[in-house]
């Protein structure tokens, strides 16, 4: 992962201001900031995920949240829910500081988008609503 100061980045030569080699044994598929750009959100092929200080460029806490692939995460603007999908099938609503799961949807086919609504704290029309989307890969279509 490579860490780009914003100003600098729109130029064509711009050097990263820091980098952090990923695990030697995953690949990872999304990095997203934690609060305050403190820590990042990681996560990997091999379904763990990850929450990396970067400034100190150590692992703050990591869990195996899915059995395979995290295809993508999404957390709320304040940071106090965070959601995974996989393509073991599943979303799971974790918490985000332990990562413990608080509760997991059997999407059955591969879960490759998973939002959830941002009136979860609207006070007039607060919903408590996940969307959820996925099947199969292109290239499985044709031989299943």
């Amino acid at each position: 992962m490579r860490v780009y100061d914003f100003k600098q980045a729109l130029n064509k030569d711009a050097e990263g201001i820091k980098e952090i080699a990923g695990p030697q044994d995953y690949i990872i598929t999304q990095a997203s900031w934690g609060p305050l750009n403190k820590t990042m959100y990681v996560a990997t092929d091999k379904g763990r995920f990850i929450i990396h200080d970067w400034e100190n460029d150590k692992v703050v806490t990591q869990a195996d949240v899915h059995k395979s692939e995290i295809f993508s995460f999404t957390v709320t603007y304040d940071h106090t829910m965070l959601i995974t999908c996989s393509r073991d099938g599943m979303a799971k609503l974790i918490h985000p500081k332990t990562l413990a799961p608080i509760r997991v949807f059997e999407f059955v086919k591969p879960c490759r988008a998973a939002s959830i609504s941002p009136l979860f704290d609207n006070t007039d029309m607060q919903k408590f609503h996940v969307l959820l989307a996925g099947g199969q890969d292109a290239r499985e279509v044709t031989t299943t």
